[in-house]
C-alpha cells in the first residue's frame, strides 16, 4: 500500500466504514479486517503481535481490562464519542471514535475494537 485512500467506502455507519481489530487482554493485535488494513495502511502481517498503542498512542499505558471487564474509564470515553488519533502507515493521522467489546472465544477473552473514522479531531485529547 503506497497511497492513502482518498475516502472511506460507504458502510453501515453512513460514509464511515468501521475497521475492526481483535486484541488480547494485554492489547496485542491478534487480527485485523481488510478495512482496517486499508485505513491504517499496514498489512495484517505487520499488525499481528503489535500493541494497539502503536496505532493509537493515547492507549499507551492504559489497562484495557480491569477486574475481567473492559476498563470502565476507557469504556466511558468510547461511549461519549471521544476522538482517538490513529497513526497510519501512510504517515498521517486518522481521527477515530472507538468501541471496545469483550468477548470469549474458545475459552480465551478477546477484545473487539471497532474503529470509526471521523473528521472531527477537535474533540480529541492528547
Amino acid at each position: 500500500m503506497t497511497d492513502a485512500p482518498d475516502r472511506i467506502a460507504p458502510g453501515p455507519f453512513g460514509s464511515r466504514s468501521p475497521a475492526s481489530l481483535m486484541l488480547d487482554e494485554n492489547g496485542m493485535i491478534r487480527d485485523c479486517c481488510a478495512t482496517g488494513e486499508k485505513l491504517f495502511g499496514y498489512s495484517l502481517r505487520i499488525l499481528l503481535a503489535q500493541h494497539v498503542s502503536n496505532i493509537f498512542p493515547q492507549l499507551r499505558g492504559i489497562e484495557l481490562v480491569q477486574d475481567g471487564q473492559v476498563n470502565p474509564w476507557l469504556d466511558d470515553l468510547c461511549r461519549c464519542g471521544h476522538v482517538f488519533l490513529a497513526r497510519s502507515g501512510y504517515g498521517g493521522i486518522v481521527p477515530s471514535e472507538l468501541s471496545l467489546v469483550s468477548r470469549e472465544q474458545a475459552g480465551t477473552r478477546l477484545l473487539r475494537l471497532l474503529v470509526m473514522p471521523t473528521a472531527d479531531a477537535h474533540r480529541s485529547h492528547a
